[in-house]
């Protein structure tokens, strides 16, 4: 097959693109947060994924699974549903149902799978984390590594904990990027 190289983030460099070893490509975008109609920029993102997709399916010959995701439970979906008064399925079912209707008429494939944040299958597998023993999770970001790497914000290394470093905390709302605020 073609050879291709894709930009790796984490190692910041070039490399050689690997498929498993049955030539599936396993790809998981993820989706809208269901309070409200995608907007261009979300479809950018899944425009690109899906030129990808593409090539990789049918210039390169691999087999390709898929997921994107919607976020159907949020502080938004709930009170943009209490809002309009309807039920919270019901409210994000017409945002999920507006964005395939997009997709399609963007041009996008169809993906394998699309699952809901609320489907049963991840409700038991949440309650199932929830019931082993909890443990710190997520992205850290290290502001004593903004002079090393000319990024304060990127997650320190190796094990994403928060950083012991000196100087190192998470930076304040204000003091981040507009783009960073979470």
């Amino acid at each position: 097959m073609t050879a291709m190289r894709l930009y790796n983030t984490l190692t910041r460099s070039e490399q050689d693109f690997e498929a498993g070893a049955d030539q599936t490509v396993r790809m998981y975008t993820c989706g809208l947060t269901t309070y409200a109609r995608g907007h261009i920029g979300n479809f950018r993102t899944f425009v690109c994924v899906d030129v990808l997709r593409r090539t990789l399916k049918y210039l390169l010959g691999y087999r390709v699974q898929q997921v994107i995701n919607f976020t159907d439970v949020d502080d938004r979906t709930i009170a943009g549903a209490q809002k309009a008064g309807m039920d919270l399925r019901g409210y994000t079912d017409q945002y999920i149902a507006a964005f395939r209707e997009d997709a399609q008429a963007l041009g996008l494939e169809t993906v394998e799978e699309m699952p809901r944040a609320t489907d049963p299958a991840n409700l038991a597998r949440a309650s199932g984390a929830a019931k082993r023993k909890p443990r710190r999770s997520g992205v850290f970001f290290c502001r004593a590594l903004d002079v090393e790497l000319r990024n304060p914000y990127r997650p320190c290394r190796p094990c994403h904990r928060p950083c012991r470093r000196r100087g190192c905390a998470l930076p304040s709302s204000a003091a981040r990027p507009r783009w960073l605020r979470w």
